[in-house]
């Protein structure tokens, strides 16, 4: 049965497009109407079924009962300054940008009280981008960041969530603070890291045959350098003061790594590694549990 009468999804591209086919494929929305500046995700969208139609702003908008806004975070700011004027009384506005704080507080203060804001974040992804690499299963048992505040309609918050169950993800409730300290852990200093390390290896002499002998252990620690850049860019400048203080932890750690290595503190080492292995094949155990 669907959930909602129209849903319009704006941006097409590796999150938008999940979203669309998972919607469309468990029939949870009677119309799903998409937006996108590229054509082909469009075209691509539509030939695949996950939308039944296309449209631009503000057009596109008529009689949806749920907004997504599946850009990029500067353009999903920009965004919300712009639509204001074109939603409707009792719609909802969610978005699924990987920083929240900015985001929140923008739609807060421009949004009119009578469209319901919830702000959104799927912890799922690829370093691919683009309709074509979409999937219906992208959010199969990922956790779904759900970030109110206090001011938040309780009835948009549990349609938001009801939705997010629907397409087999697992919401959290969490406020926009909170989330982008998370992510500033879990996601953009894992990101941070990735890109260092394939630089070092670029500017290293004989960069080159280097590379050809990279294995398993460099390709899956730097696969997410292989991401959007710009997109990127975005986030890390939106995160910058909750990101800053855990990179300087970070490379006080690497500090501490580079002590015990010219100390020959061997036994100090074994027991970070130790640490480090418990931490993650628990990590590993939930990973299988869920």
């Amino acid at each position: 049965m669907a959930m909602f009468k129209k849903i319009c999804i704006l941006g097409l591209g590796l999150i938008g497009g999940s979203l669309a086919r998972a919607i469309s494929k468990r029939g949870l929305a009677s119309h799903i109407t998409g937006i996108d500046v590229d054509h082909r995700n469009l075209k691509e969208a539509l030939d695949e079924g996950a939308i039944h139609s296309c449209g631009e702003i503000p057009g596109a908008f008529d009689g949806a009962d749920l907004l997504i806004l599946a850009t990029p975070v500067d353009t999903t700011l920009n965004l919300i300054s712009q639509i204001f004027p074109h939603l409707s009384p009792g719609m909802i506005v969610t978005d699924v940008a990987s920083t929240k704080e900015k985001i929140v507080s923008r739609a807060s203060t421009v949004l009119p009280d009578n469209v319901l804001f919830v702000g959104g974040h799927p912890m799922a992804g690829s370093e691919k981008s683009g309709f074509r690499n979409s999937m219906p299963n992208l959010f199969d048992a990922a956790h779904y960041f759900i970030t109110p505040t206090e001011y938040t309609s309780r009835d948009a918050i549990e349609k938001i969530k009801s939705l997010v169950k629907a397409i087999g993800a697992v919401p959290l409730e969490i406020t926009p603070g909170e989330h982008d300290q998370v992510v500033a852990i879990l996601s953009h200093l894992p990101y941070l890291t990735a890109t260092a390390l394939v630089n070092i290896l670029r500017d290293r002499p004989g960069f080159p045959d280097f590379l050809q002998l990279a294995a398993g252990g460099f390709k899956d620690t730097t696969r997410i350098a292989s991401s959007n850049p710009i997109m990127w860019q975005q986030i890390l400048h939106s995160n910058s003061e909750k990101i800053v203080p855990i990179l300087d932890n970070f490379i006080n750690l690497l500090q501490h790594y580079k002590r015990m290595l010219e100390k020959g503190d061997t036994d100090l080492l074994l027991g970070e590694l130790k640490k480090a292995r418990e931490v993650r094949d628990h990590i590993n155990c939930r990973i299988k549990d869920e």
